[in-house]
């Protein structure tokens, strides 16, 4: 069936186009900490904070790409990558909001810094409608990485052991 091949790559396409947005929203957000700094006395720990999750939301956005890569490729491997990098982008999110119940005045500061700090990934995973477009395009690729691999595991290994690419 010709749409599984279809679904895997709109997903690469997707995986590709949010991370472009992503990395404008964040340079933009650097700029503006960078050129108001924020000195308040109830977050003290805002900058370490907010370059900390700079810093993740960038090495996310680049296994995004490489991830949006081998889903346009079709490779068999991407399926399991992805499912993967959306269940660390998920708990990532969910160890910030966490973080926010650290004692004062960390917590704060914490709890500051994600208004603007995940602004990379926020989009990918809040649009359309909060943690649904992940969750279904994880379904998708792995549906179609098993109609399009009948009888293979999910490793995304031929018999022999060898990674092979999905055609």
């Amino acid at each position: 069936m010709k749409v599984w091949p279809w679904l895997m790559r709109t997903v690469g396409v997707i995986c590709l186009v949010f991370p472009v947005g992503g990395f404008y929203f964040q340079i933009l957000a650097v700029q503006r900490v960078l050129r108001h700094l924020i000195l308040n006395p109830q977050i003290p720990f805002f900058h370490a904070a907010f370059f900390t999750m700079t810093a993740i939301d960038a090495i996310l956005l680049i296994a995004l790409v490489f991830v949006g890569v081998l889903l346009l490729r079709l490779q068999r491997k991407a399926a399991t990558i992805y499912t993967w990098l959306v269940v660390i982008m998920n708990a990532y999110i969910a160890v910030v909001g966490g973080l926010w119940l650290l004692p004062e005045p960390v917590g704060r500061s914490i709890g500051a810094a994600s208004g603007i700090g995940n602004v990379g990934i926020g989009p990918l995973l809040m649009f359309p409608i909060p943690f649904v477009y992940p969750l279904a395009s994880v379904l998708v690729v792995n549906l179609a990485q098993r109609k399009l691999n009948p009888g293979t595991g999910s490793a995304g290994m031929r018999g022999d052991g060898r990674a092979s690419q999905i055609s």
